[in-house]
């Protein structure tokens, strides 16, 4: 019998903040709560079996929007978030779960694709802590 977690390890549903219209070729947004859209991406043994994108509503003109946009991505219920930068309230609401959150180095503009191929490679560390400051409310 195949064990549930061996099979979790195969199957990844990696999700990135992005700009509009969402894909592999859209970058990779430098602002979580406030990106545009979220493209989660599902890989089987590192290979791309669905992409799929999701417009993000949760962006207010004032504070929140992370913790906000939080809750959509639990509901995608992904096992990996690769970002650029995440504030502390977004940071530690997902850092309850069991999604594991990678950081992108700032200046590098790559698209989700790109990023993508970093992580297979794992040449993206996971984030210790939040690496942005909050919006004022």
């Amino acid at each position: 019998m195949i064990s549930e977690k061996w099979v979790k390890e195969m199957i990844k549903k990696v999700v990135f903040p992005c700009f509009m219209p969402g894909g592999l070729a859209s970058r990779v947004s430098l602002q979580f709560g406030r990106s545009e859209a979220f493209t989660m991406v599902t890989l089987k043994d590192e290979e791309i079996s669905e992409v799929e994108v999701l417009q993000n509503f949760t962006s207010p003109p004032k504070g929140g929007a992370g913790v906000r946009a939080v809750k959509t991505i639990i509901s995608l219920n992904p096992t990996d978030l690769i970002l650029y930068k995440i504030g502390p309230n977004a940071f530690d609401s997902i850092n309850k779960t069991e999604i594991k959150i990678y950081g992108l180095e700032v200046g590098e503009s790559l698209n989700i694709k790109q990023a993508l191929d970093q992580f297979n490679k794992g040449n993206i560390n996971i984030l210790e802590k939040a690496n942005a400051i909050p919006h004022p409310p």
